[in-house]
């Protein structure tokens, strides 16, 4: 390795095959050095990933060793190529890619399921199943709806004023009529709208039906 040293303009150069250098300062400008690796060429350059402000480009060819970076904020940006258990690159894109397309297998996350039920549920007026939220939205994946009215009851259930589900039900006499549907989650049945209560109801007032509803809560 080649080290030109010296004071501003310094043009002294020392060759060193082995061990350490250590620069005495006389001066300001004794500490001034620049550094050339003597064989194999290469070059670490450092660019701006988020808040992370170094100032150029990081390209490196050929090193022996480990390089080491020192993090100049609280966090810390990485951007890194992905490849499955085949080693072929997964590539993110903005559209469904023609051909050749690479995909890891995931899963959806989802929130927590919750549930409601209750014996009379639209007597007289509306019942909310579900509030409205400026953020997310109600997905009924499962329900029950009974009666022992004779009937007929026509039942609806409502994104605000949008009817998206009902039926008819009338239970002949001393027995039961009702309805169940239900799939598996993430699918669905029907769900509100953000900023639009979930509410149930019937045709008629003070005839309400025992309803069951299982969901979650999308964003």
């Amino acid at each position: 390795m080649n080290v030109v040293a010296g004071a501003a303009g310094g043009s002294t150069i020392v060759t060193v095959s082995t061990g350490s250098i250590r620069v005495h300062q006389s001066t300001a400008a004794d500490l001034k050095a620049q550094v050339a690796q003597a064989s194999t060429v290469w070059a670490v350059q450092s660019a701006q990933v988020g808040t992370w402000n170094i100032g150029t480009v990081t390209t490196v060819s050929s090193v022996a060793g480990v390089v080491k970076a020192q993090q100049n904020s609280t966090v810390w940006n990485v951007q890194a190529r992905l490849f499955d258990g085949v080693s072929n690159a997964l590539v993110s894109a903005t559209s469904n890619p023609s051909s050749n397309a690479q995909a890891l297998a995931v899963r959806p996350v989802i929130h927590t399921l919750l549930t409601y039920s209750a014996s009379t549920t639209g007597q007289s007026s509306a019942t909310t199943i579900i509030s409205s939220n400026a953020t997310t939205r109600g997905k009924v994946f499962a329900y029950s709806i009974t009666s022992t009215l004779a009937g007929p009851v026509e039942w609806g259930i409502y994104n605000g004023a949008t009817r998206l589900w009902g039926g008819v039900l009338a239970a002949p006499s001393s027995a039961i009529s009702g309805v169940n549907l239900a799939v598996s989650p993430p699918a669905y049945l029907f769900a509100n709208s953000t900023g639009a209560a979930l509410t149930f109801n019937v045709a008629s007032s003070n005839t309400g039906l025992n309803v069951s509803l299982a969901y979650w809560l999308s964003t």
